[in-house]
């Protein structure tokens, strides 16, 4: 039948049909849409991840410096059970071993921190080299001593010396990361990729250390550890110093802190400060900018701006007037400011704060490392111990990676917060979890909580510290886990023996339940974007828009 335009239609049989599509029943479509979400976004997460991680890399000076620290790592991680594995085989037993082991770890807690101060006071360059050589040094004299059986006294001595020359090198690579980008998303990733290096390097180091010192030779460890310290602290100390990261990425520079920066000129009369009579036959001073200071022909100094404080040079024309001048023992507010700057960069609220949890964290380490070695001991497998906490270790390393790709918006103190009670929630399980192979796979939930908690609270600290102090505070929260790990595992072990094998898990529930509850409680303190008390001894202030 023809149309209005004058053409025949086509037969209704022959319109081309579109074909029907199969509907997939709604359980199952459901499914595989959510299936395709959850794909695609997984790949988009994974692209953002690895760009977040090139950009890390493609930091100037960032990879040069974190690759010569590797050396250093890899030994501090092995000279421990080197020495345990070198002082049982001269002995036969572990009573002395571990008691210099002991003092090994003792004298590391404390050289750490002094040995970071110095080097945020003085450079790498200055300080590094004889740090390393007395490292060495320490070590030598130790094998030397084991193996011609001297006194016991000198094994000591010679350990101490060891442990107080040993460089803190993730506190130091923490700390360039820090000056080399003010790009909070980069600096992230980062601290994420420090501490996927710290969980590496326990898992490698005692491993090797114990490969070497019982199938090679027992000396052969120690000489190692000396010979890789030695290595990278010379490759870490030939760096060039970081240079000033203005508007890198497009991020705002980093705040001076109040000690480096430098006073403005004055700006009239009235506020400049009074020097003496220019027929008094003493040069006149100059501003910072180069200009004369403007002089006062007679009378007082001039007092200083409303609410401020005397700069030198008005407390100079005071003392070449005849006025009477405060001293360091007569001013209270200068005895505080020299009391607070023994404390260094322990002045600051946040970092005894992070310290205290970081406390913590070490207790969760032993105390779970201690009461696995009960649970698989009971079992009879003790072998089985090691392998069972690299559980642990292995799901601390992949979250730790997986919180580097990510671009966190909330405070990281309410991320150091959660992570403890993820931590101390997973740790609750274990006491209840029956056989080796299921005890295996549950160790790694609170793993997952430990590299992210870990991250966080060292961001925490770089917000709150002054870049001059950054690697003593990072160096005083290594301390802090250290001394964690000693108390830890000597209240685990006395768990262990009087109520049971699952009873030392219990210590870390503790630990971590109580170290969340110090965070949340600290959040005004550890807040960034609230004043901090430290500020005007190296503390930062209020730093808006890094978090």
């Amino acid at each position: 039948m023809p149309t209005r335009l004058g053409r025949r239609s086509a037969p209704a049989s022959t319109l081309p049909t579109s074909p029907r599509r199969r509907r997939l029943p709604t359980g199952i479509g459901r499914c595989a849409t959510a299936l395709h979400t959850g794909f695609g976004r997984c790949v988009a997460v994974l692209r953002t991840g690895v760009g977040r991680y090139a950009a890390a890399i493609r930091v100037t000076g960032a990879v040069r410096y974190y690759a010569a620290s590797l050396p250093i790592r890899l030994g501090a991680a092995m000279l421990s059970l080197g020495v345990l594995v070198l002082i049982r085989h001269a002995t036969g037993g572990y009573a002395t071993a571990g008691a210099v082991v002991g003092t090994l770890a003792v004298a590391g807690t404390v050289g750490g921190p002094l040995a970071a101060r110095l080097t945020d006071r003085y450079g790498p360059r200055r300080v590094l080299p004889p740090l390393v050589a007395g490292n060495a040094l320490g070590v030598v004299c130790l094998v030397v001593a084991v193996a011609t059986a001297a006194p016991p006294p000198l094994w000591y001595a010679t350990a101490a010396v060891a442990g107080l020359c040993t460089p803190a090198a993730g506190s130091l690579t923490r700390a360039r990361w820090s000056s080399l980008t003010p790009d909070r998303a980069v600096l992230s990733t980062g601290f994420a990729l420090e501490s996927l290096t710290d969980d590496l390097t326990f898992v490698v180091g005692p491993v090797l250390a114990t490969v070497l010192g019982s199938t090679v030779q027992p000396v052969l460890a120690p000489l190692l550890t000396a010979l890789l310290v030695l290595t990278g602290g010379v490759a870490m100390a030939v760096q060039r110093p970081p240079r000033p990261t203005a508007g890198r990425s497009g991020s705002p520079a980093r705040a001076p802190s109040s000690r480096t920066a430098a006073p403005e000129a004055p700006t009239s009369a009235t506020s400049a400060p009074a020097t003496p009579s220019a027929t008094s036959g003493v040069s006149a001073p100059t501003t910072p900018t180069g200009v004369p200071a403007p002089t006062a022909v007679s009378g007082p100094p001039a007092p200083p701006a409303m609410g401020g404080r005397p700069t030198p040079t008005a407390v100079g024309g005071a003392l070449a007037c005849g006025t009477r001048g405060r001293s360091v023992s007569s001013d209270p507010g200068r005895r505080r400011r020299f009391r607070r700057g023994a404390a260094g960069a322990l002045a600051v609220p946040a970092l005894r704060v992070m310290a205290g949890a970081f406390v913590a964290t070490g207790v969760v380490f032993s105390g779970v490392q201690v009461s696995i070695a009960a649970v698989t001991g009971g079992y009879g497998h003790a072998a089985a111990a090691g392998p069972v906490y690299g559980c642990f270790g292995v799901a601390s390393m992949c979250a730790g990676l997986g919180y580097g790709a990510i671009g966190w918006r909330s405070a990281p103190y309410r991320r150091v917060a959660v992570g403890f009670g993820c931590l101390a929630a997973g740790c609750a399980l274990l006491p209840f979890v029956p056989g080796l192979g299921l005890l295996a796979a549950a160790v790694a939930v609170p793993g997952l909580a430990v590299a992210p908690t870990v991250i966080a609270g060292n961001t925490v600290v770089e917000q709150r510290v002054g870049a001059g102090q950054l690697a003593e505070a990072f160096a005083w929260l290594g301390g802090a886990c250290s001394l964690g790990v000693a108390v830890g595992a000597a209240a685990a072990g006395r768990l262990v023996d009087a109520y049971g094998p699952r009873a030392g898990f219990l210590l870390p529930v503790l630990a971590a339940a109580a170290a969340a509850l110090l965070v949340a409680r600290s959040r005004r303190t550890l807040d960034p974007h609230r004043p901090d008390p430290s500020a005007g001894r190296g503390g930062r202030g209020i730093r808006p828009g890094r978090r």
